[in-house]
Protein backbone atom coordinates (compact mmCIF):
# COMPACT_ATOMS: atom_id res chain seq x y z
CA UNK A 1 0.00 0.00 0.00
CA UNK A 2 1.26 3.02 -0.53
CA UNK A 3 0.32 6.06 1.51
CA UNK A 4 1.33 9.78 1.10
CA UNK A 5 -0.15 12.27 4.27
CA UNK A 6 0.87 16.29 4.95
CA UNK A 7 1.31 18.03 7.85
CA UNK A 8 0.75 21.77 8.94
CA UNK A 9 2.73 22.09 11.99
CA UNK A 10 3.07 25.04 14.59
CA UNK A 11 6.90 24.70 15.00
CA UNK A 12 9.76 23.88 13.24
CA UNK A 13 11.00 20.89 11.39
CA UNK A 14 13.79 20.71 14.50
CA UNK A 15 11.43 20.36 16.96
CA UNK A 16 8.81 18.28 15.38
CA UNK A 17 11.86 15.94 15.12
CA UNK A 18 12.69 16.44 18.48
CA UNK A 19 9.26 14.78 19.21
CA UNK A 20 9.06 12.36 16.95
CA UNK A 21 12.22 11.46 16.88
CA UNK A 22 12.24 10.60 20.76
CA UNK A 23 10.28 7.59 21.97
CA UNK A 24 10.18 8.42 25.40
CA UNK A 25 8.31 11.81 24.65
CA UNK A 26 5.50 9.47 22.85
CA UNK A 27 3.22 9.15 26.11
CA UNK A 28 2.95 13.06 26.17
CA UNK A 29 1.01 13.70 23.21
CA UNK A 30 -0.05 10.18 21.44
CA UNK A 31 -3.24 8.81 23.66
CA UNK A 32 -2.59 4.91 22.63
CA UNK A 33 0.96 4.73 23.84
CA UNK A 34 0.77 5.65 27.86
CA UNK A 35 4.16 4.24 28.10
CA UNK A 36 7.53 4.10 25.95
CA UNK A 37 10.59 2.93 28.48
CA UNK A 38 14.00 2.55 26.75
CA UNK A 39 15.33 -0.89 28.08
CA UNK A 40 18.34 -0.94 30.03
CA UNK A 41 21.50 -2.25 28.82
CA UNK A 42 20.09 -3.41 24.94
CA UNK A 43 22.12 -3.09 22.02
CA UNK A 44 21.03 -1.77 19.84
CA UNK A 45 18.71 0.15 21.74
CA UNK A 46 15.31 -1.68 22.55
CA UNK A 47 12.13 -0.18 23.72
CA UNK A 48 9.08 -1.27 26.30
CA UNK A 49 6.11 0.10 24.23
CA UNK A 50 2.64 -0.36 25.63
CA UNK A 51 -0.19 0.33 23.50
CA UNK A 52 -3.54 0.88 24.24
CA UNK A 53 -6.96 1.24 21.65
CA UNK A 54 -10.54 1.17 22.07
CA UNK A 55 -12.29 -1.43 19.45
CA UNK A 56 -15.82 -1.60 19.28
CA UNK A 57 -18.58 -0.38 21.44
CA UNK A 58 -18.09 -2.54 24.46
CA UNK A 59 -14.32 -1.79 24.42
Amino acid sequence: MDLTATLDASCSLEQLRNWVGDLSRYPDWLTIVPRAELEEGSEPNAWAVELRAKVGPIA
